[in-house]
């Protein structure tokens, strides 16, 4: 049996646009986590022998962040790099089949 590859441009286009917002949402999420376990200002005695390890959870949440971030919108770029491909590819695949017809006038 034999499988026909098709690809919609718009699909794929939407798709990177989806990673794109996804890998903004990455800053926003360590500027979030950053705001909020900022703790050393008011942390009481129970709290101080935990700020140390609760800032190095926050530095790595913000790293592994960071790098998802960079990685989702790289892989945003390619898609839209894709879909821009498909479309053109699309386009002149059916300029080239337009050559193949006769031309007004029979000829």
């Amino acid at each position: 049996m034999t499988y026909q590859f098709t690809v919609v441009p718009d699909d794929i286009a939407e798709a990177a646009d989806e990673l794109s917002d996804l890998g903004a949402g990455s800053t926003k999420a360590v500027d979030y986590a950053r705001n909020h376990l900022n703790l050393e200002g008011n942390a009481g005695v129970v709290l101080k022998p935990l700020i140390g390890v609760l800032k190095e959870a926050c530095d790595e949440f913000a790293t592994n962040y960071t790098r998802l971030g960079t990685r989702t919108s790289e892989a945003a770029a390619e898609l839209a790099k894709a879909a821009t491909m498909y479309r053109n590819l699309d386009r002149n695949r059916a300029e080239a089949l337009d050559r193949t017809y006769p031309a007004k006038g029979g000829k």
